[in-house]
């Protein structure tokens, strides 16, 4: 059926119609830009989020490897003190088992 073979009440319902899908059509396009927009700023705000946690999660898991290896250098050296200390403690006894061998 064309449109002049419709009655004068279905042609103006049928004009009428569509004009509010054409001026539907760019608001609904428009309407679903800003939805996608959105949507792609959620996914990045996510994906900087992530990102931003692993390389914090990354930062403590390097200072805490680089504190075991301070920790275990320092204990492999020793610290200062007591290496000192152990030097004079083992040269006392050797003074003190040095000083008991000439007494006998």
């Amino acid at each position: 059926m064309s449109h002049s073979q419709l009655s004068e009440p279905h042609a103006q319902a049928l004009a009428q119609a569509q004009y509010v899908q054409a001026e539907a059509q760019p608001q609904a396009r428009a309407a679903h830009a800003r939805f996608q927009a959105q949507l792609l700023a959620n996914v990045n705000t996510q994906l900087v989020l992530q990102k931003q946690n692993l390389i914090g999660e990354i930062n403590i898991k390097c200072s805490a490897a680089m504190e075991l290896t301070t920790a275990a250098r320092r204990q492999k050296q020793g610290s200062p003190e007591k290496q000192v200390l152990e030097k004079v403690a083992a040269f006392l006894t050797e003074s003190a088992l040095y000083t008991q061998l000439l007494e006998f």
